[in-house]
């Protein structure tokens, strides 16, 4: 008894020093960059955001939320969850702590799912490669819902297999409303519930049919609450959405990224691979010689919801990318610490989980220092992953040489929810209208179907420009009273002395988009260009009237 006593406490240990690393590594450089244009957009759900742009468009918090939402083809529980911790905590940069938390307690739910399949010692390696993972950091150090959405997502899995472990109403009771929250963070979870599902048709798990039907219908029940928000949303998607189809080599980088995040060296992910993949076979091997059920139900857990979401993205809507994937992931992680610990020589075992945490940390250590992997086939291979950027200083340089008469111009989305989150926390200091001070500016031809929808502006221009009026320079004000105002580009006019215009890349060295590169060629040509700054891709230019 006093030898369990002892392993059970040496256990306890273990795990309390893999978390205090885990929380080290989540919280250091948390804040060294600025927002990015996700996590700006999960900043207008908080509820001073919310508060500020209702007051200055005259609209109602609750229907500019619902707009916002049906706008945004994310799912909503995260918002909702980032407006409560708002009130209590705050905007901007302290939402990363949200996601931290979660991050933390995805991996206490992680340790506990892997006692359901395995012994001890595979689930501390599998408890610490998922700790030192530079994927899971990466999403726990973002203010978004990738680090939630695995903790429900675990949740789920876990309350599913105790349920069928024991068979307690408990669990039954719970699992249907862990998934709701597992698919309303992340929709992508869903392909977990119906794994799960599949699970109940081996023949040991069939007396549990009906509660899963059950469960079912309370999931259904529940959304039916958002029907008008997820109708909206699957419209977006299939309308606006900006992903391509996947190729067989994105389906290949999902395992790169799994093993060793965005910041790996070419070489080090070729390592990476050849180790993690003889590590997982090894695993599945060894797990199918032990519980060929569990084996099963774990590789269906993993790859049914991967390989699902590649074919409909190759031969139907594209919705394949690498981050919505996260909830997957830890499915992998068991494997690989199943797979070292059936070596059966204990150094070596030691050494291949060094080996492991080595790699990991390599590639953590790019990471922290702001590098990232890059390929000519970037957008291809990795969409929507970028590098972290620094703009606070451009934005407090614009706000030190504002003065009246001057309007500020975004002429593409990123720079628009920049210039447009630091307006309405900073406009008083101003002492100026926002509606005047701040505006879109676009040949509506030039958009991109996603930011049209986005910025709220596609119904207007269908419904309020002229066909042969798409190709001519329009200004769009976001603070007119219940909406969003429009109107042909009159920047001659006697009120406004001064322009200045902000347009952004998505990934440095690239080109700038379409509307952002016209509309800074249509400034040249009728204004003076006086001043141009920029930093990591985001430029600030001020014009003038050109001397007659």
């Amino acid at each position: 008894m006093e030898n369990v006593r002892a392993y059970i406490t040496k256990t306890t240990i273990a795990i309390a020093i893999i978390l205090l690393c885990a929380l080290v590594l989540r919280l250091y450089r948390l804040n060294t960059y600025d927002l990015w244009f996700d996590e700006q957009n999960t900043d207008l759900y908080t509820s001073e955001n919310l508060i500020r742009a209702a007051d200055l468009s005259g609209e109602k918090r609750l229907p500019l939320m619902l707009t916002n939402l049906k706008n945004d083809p994310h799912s909503s529980f995260y918002y909702l969850l980032v407006y409560l911790y708002s009130v209590l905590f705050g905007d901007g940069k302290s939402l990363r702590v949200l996601s931290v938390l979660f991050s933390l307690l995805s991996l206490g739910v992680f340790y506990k799912l892997s006692r359901v399949f395995f012994n001890r010692a595979v689930s501390l390696y599998a408890l610490l490669i998922m700790a030192f993972n530079p994927f899971h950091i990466y999403y726990a150090q973002e203010a978004r819902a990738y680090a939630t959405a695995s903790f429900f997502a675990l949740l789920m899995v876990y309350l599913f297999m105790q349920a069928l472990k024991t068979g307690k109403r408990f669990y039954w009771v719970c699992f249907p409303i862990a998934s709701f929250f597992a698919i309303f963070a992340d929709y992508f979870s869903a392909m977990l519930f119906v794994v799960s599902g599949l699970v109940l048709l081996f023949r040991r798990n069939r007396r549990y049919i009906e509660k899963w039907v059950l469960s079912l219908f309370a999931i259904l029940i529940f959304f039916m609450f958002f029907q008008y928000i997820l109708i909206n949303q699957l419209r977006f998607v299939k309308g606006s959405f900006w992903l391509l189809a996947p190729s067989w080599s994105m389906l290949v980088f999902t395992w790169k990224f799994f093993s060793l995040g965005y910041s790996a060296t070419g070489i080090q992910y070729q390592i990476g691979l050849s180790v993690f993949m003889v590590l997982f076979c090894c695993g599945a091997y060894s797990s199918y010689r032990s519980d060929k059920t569990n084996t099963l139900i774990l590789l269906l857990f993993l790859f049914l919801p991967i390989m699902a979401t590649f074919i409909v993205s190759k031969f139907g809507t594209p919705v394949y990318i690498h981050r919505q994937l996260i909830v997957f992931s830890p499915f992998f992680y068991l494997f690989l610490a199943k797979g070292t610990e059936s070596i059966a020589n204990k150094r070596v075992q030691i050494a291949a989980m060094i080996c492991v945490v080595t790699l990991m940390t390599a590639s953590l250590a790019n990471y922290y220092r702001g590098w990232m992997f890059s390929h000519e086939n970037q957008p291809g291979l990795f969409p929507g992953v970028l590098p972290k950027r620094s703009y606070g200083d451009l934005m407090a340089y614009l706000g030190r040489e504002y003065k009246e008469g001057d309007l500020i111009a975004a002429a593409d989305i990123q720079s628009y929810l920049m210039a447009f989150l630091h307006i309405i926390r900073n406009h008083e200091q101003y002492n100026y209208t926002p509606s005047e001070m701040f505006c879109f500016i676009a040949y509506p031809v030039a958009l991109h179907p996603f930011d049209a929808q986005y910025l709220r502006i596609r119904e207007l221009a269908e419904t309020r420009i002229p066909a042969e009026e798409w190709k001519k320079t329009h200004i769009f004000s976001f603070f007119q009273n219940g909406g969003i105002g429009m109107d042909k580009i009159r920047l001659d006019n006697d009120n406004i002395k001064r322009i200045w215009l902000i347009t952004s890349n998505w990934i440095k060295g690239t080109p700038f988009p379409t509307n952002a590169i016209m509309m800074r060629d249509y400034m040249s040509e009728n204004f003076d260009k006086v001043l141009s700054k920029g930093k990591d891709g985001i430029r600030v230019e001020l014009y003038t009237k050109k001397m007659n």
